[in-house]
Formats: C-alpha cells, sequence, structure tokens
C-alpha cells in the first residue's frame, strides 16, 4: 500500500500535471508554427514534478492561490507535519491523492471527448476539427481559471472592503503622537497668542 501512495505521488501526478501543461500550452505554441505534437513523457515528468512542487510550496506557505481552497493547506500540513509512513494510507488516497488526480484526469479527458468525438459528429471540416483540437485544452484552462476567480470574486470583494474599512477607521486611534517638535510647539504658540489677542478685543 505504501509503494502504491507513493508511486502515485511521484510518478502519476507529476505526469498528468506535465501532459496538462503540454497540451495546454506546448501544442497550441506547436501548432502556431505548424509542428506536429510530440508527447515525451519524461520531459512532461519533469516539468509536471516542477510545477506539483511550486504548488505544495504555495500552497503551504499560505499565498492565497486560484485554485486552492484553506482545507489544501491543512491537509499538506499534516502531511508535513508527521511522518509520511505513520499517515493512514487511505485517508491519503481519499483526501489528497484522488481528488488531485480525478481533477487532473477531467481537465484531460473532458476536453479530449469534445475535439475527439462531440465536434467531430457535428460535421466540421477537417481544418476545423484540427483547430479545436489544438486549442481545446487551452480554452478549457482559461475557462476553469476564471471560474475559479468568479467563484472566490465575492471573498476577494469582502477583504478588499474590510481592508479599507480597517485602514480608515481602526488605524485613527492606533497614532501615537508623543512629543511634539520645537517648530510645531512654536506654531502652537503663535496660535494660542491670536487667539488670546482676537479674544481681548
Amino acid at each position: 500500500m505504501l509503494m502504491f501512495v507513493f508511486w502515485f505521488q511521484i510518478i502519476v501526478i507529476p505526469v498528468l500535471i506535465g501532459l496538462l501543461f503540454e497540451v495546454s500550452f506546448m501544442v497550441t505554441i506547436r501548432a502556431l508554427v505548424v509542428e506536429a505534437p510530440v508527447l515525451l513523457l519524461c520531459q512532461d515528468w519533469a516539468v509536471g514534478f516542477i510545477i506539483f512542487k511550486l504548488w505544495r510550496t504555495l500552497v503551504l506557505l499560505n499565498l492565497r492561490i486560484i485554485l486552492v481552497d484553506e482545507s489544501w493547506r491543512i491537509k499538506l500540513a499534516r502531511v508535513g507535519d508527521n511522518d509520511f509512513l505513520k499517515l493512514p494510507r487511505s485517508w491519503m488516497l481519499q483526501e489528497i491523492l484522488t481528488p488531485i488526480i480525478l481533477n487532473l484526469l477531467m481537465s484531460l479527458c473532458l476536453p479530449y471527448v469534445f475535439a475527439r468525438w462531440i465536434v467531430p459528429s457535428l460535421g466540421f471540416s477537417q481544418t476545423v476539427n484540427s483547430t479545436v483540437y489544438q486549442f481545446t485544452w487551452v480554452a478549457y484552462v482559461t475557462i476553469f481559471v476564471l471560474f475559479c476567480c468568479a467563484k472566490r470574486f465575492p471573498v476577494w470583494l469582502t477583504n478588499l472592503h474590510n481592508s479599507i474599512r480597517d485602514d480608515r477607521y481602526l488605524g485613527l486611534g492606533l497614532q501615537n503622537f508623543g512629543e511634539a517638535s520645537p517648530e510645531f510647539q512654536i506654531e502652537i504658540g503663535k496660535l494660542v497668542r491670536r487667539l488670546s489677542r482676537s479674544q481681548g478685543r
């Protein structure tokens, strides 16, 4: 069971991330220069491994990433705080590995089904089918990121409102005036003399 979890975490997830990166960005760039797409799994694994490590680091640093909520930071912190061997394997599979793998597989398979089965069945020409196939993953990733942004937009707006409110109203009571500078004391003295003269008249 331990080898199974290790295999998924070190090999399967990075390969899926690398494949998604390849078909989303690299195939599109190659299509612009009319180059046939070639998928190299070793290269995809290396890119996916770097992206996966970067994602885990950003989540653990508690940076607000678009595609991640607070529950992922708690889960990955639990994995980092405890010994990997002491964690329950069923929890690792259910809470961490399975959601990541299912999301990646869905991101790879749904655009493929759309580009290879649905669009050709509508009777478009081969040029249109090829163009749709090349740009389907870019469109899917863009729509997915925009959907996640729209879902988190109310939270961002509330945080911005609270930040502005706190800076404006709570900041006034926190100012430390301390001792007045000599120039400021001279100006205060002049104002007091003017007021006393105007009241004496």
